[in-house]
């Protein structure tokens, strides 16, 4: 995992992202396990290559080929598999914590109440430090 990336082949030759290690350049781009790759930089210069379809014999040859420090890749779709049960997780999660209509709207008020406390609190120059004044 030298780019900190680790990608696999799945039906019909598509290379998809399986792992990202979280300390690389890779992660703090933004590229996540489940993304599809569709293009990768060729080996000079600013070219891009399609990897639908390719396989991973014809892909890591390119990947392995490649010229220079850095490299682009082309993302598409997550998988939507991983990505709706990540989300059914948090729906789940939602609707046990609720309460009855009532407790919410109460539980709102509450926190309408908070706010406009520390809102009159910055209005009246307290809390925070303004070298303005």
């Amino acid at each position: 995992m030298p780019l900190g990336v680790d990608f696999e082949e799945r039906t019909g030759g598509d290379i998809y992202i399986k792992e990202v290690d979280k300390s690389s350049d890779a992660w703090a781009q933004g590229v996540r396990p489940g993304a599809q790759l569709v293009m990768i930089s060729a080996t000079f210069g600013d070219e891009m290559w399609n990897t639908q379809g390719v396989g991973m014999t014809q892909f890591l040859t390119v990947l392995n080929s490649r010229f220079g420090s850095s490299m682009k890749l082309a993302l598409a779709k997550e998988d939507q598999n991983v990505l709706s049960a990540f989300l059914d997780a948090f729906k789940g999660k939602a609707s046990e914590s609720q309460g009855s209509p009532q407790e919410e709207e109460r539980k709102q008020q509450n926190l309408e109440a908070i706010f406009d406390e520390e809102e009159e609190k910055l209005q009246n120059g307290g809390g925070m430090w303004n070298p303005f004044r």
